[in-house]
């Protein structure tokens, strides 16, 4: 939205064309954005913790582009993903270009990884930048988590004896989002995956070996693979 709208009001400027004389119509399928920027158009300047919101930057920059528009100019949501149960050549025009725009982002997106740093704005004042990119929300959050990252990287890798070649093999986003996908059990799924079940020797209240089998040595896979009925009554005593 913000490129389309920057898009027109260069092109009037290019142009030596008064802002004012033109009248336009925006389209988005962003209720949310929608939404957000008429209660922006409200305030009569921007609260500190409203410039720490997502997007916030984006926002603003559309709100000041709008300004120097028309006041009748209209920003209108339209409906996304129409083409889902209708054929594309029977949409209006609107929603066809709304589904083009969604594959292109969604090209961009997933197909072309050099979009982690963005540039700055005008009117945004800041950004910040972090290893990984740069933050457009959870501001408080990734600062922690850029302070942290050193220490863990190091202590993790000590404490598998890995070398920094090994380490940057494991995916850490997906590590992340499977922890995520199961946030009830992530207690679980976090010592499962860095192998710190309560089993085998890591157990001080049984033996060594399995309580439920002969085996003398219980691990991990052995846990899950036990062939003893009794094991899921194990299971359940010991990780609850």
């Amino acid at each position: 939205m913000l490129s389309m709208i920057l898009f027109v009001v260069r092109s009037l400027e290019y142009t030596m064309t008064d802002p004012k004389t033109c009248k336009f119509s925006f389209f988005s399928d962003g209720q949310a954005m929608i939404k957000s920027l008429a209660e922006m158009r409200q305030w009569p300047y921007y609260y500190p913790n409203a410039t720490l919101a997502p997007d916030w930057d984006v926002l603003q920059a559309i709100k000041r582009c709008l300004e120097q528009l028309d006041s009748s100019t209209m920003l209108t949501q339209v409906k996304g993903h129409q083409d889902d149960d209708t054929n594309f050549a029977d949409l209006p025009l609107q929603a066809q270009l709304n589904v083009k725009a969604d594959a292109a982002a969604g090209a961009y997106q997933y197909h072309d990884k050099d979009h982690q740093r963005t540039t700055l704005v005008d009117g945004a004042g800041v950004l910040l930048h972090s290893p990984d990119g740069t933050t457009g929300s959870n501001h408080l959050r990734r600062i922690r988590s850029a302070r942290k990252t050193i220490a863990i990287t190091d202590h993790t890798q000590t404490k598998n004896e890995w070398t920094q070649e090994l380490f940057t093999l494991v995916d850490w986003d997906l590590h992340g989002r499977s922890v995520r996908q199961h946030f009830k059990e992530r207690q679980f799924v976090c010592k499962l995956v860095h192998q710190h079940l309560p089993l085998g020797k890591l157990c001080h209240q049984y033996p060594k070996g399995c309580p439920s089998c002969d085996c003398p040595d219980e691990d991990t896979l052995h846990f899950f693979q036990c062939p003893m009925k009794t094991i899921t009554q194990n299971q359940n005593s010991r990780l609850s």
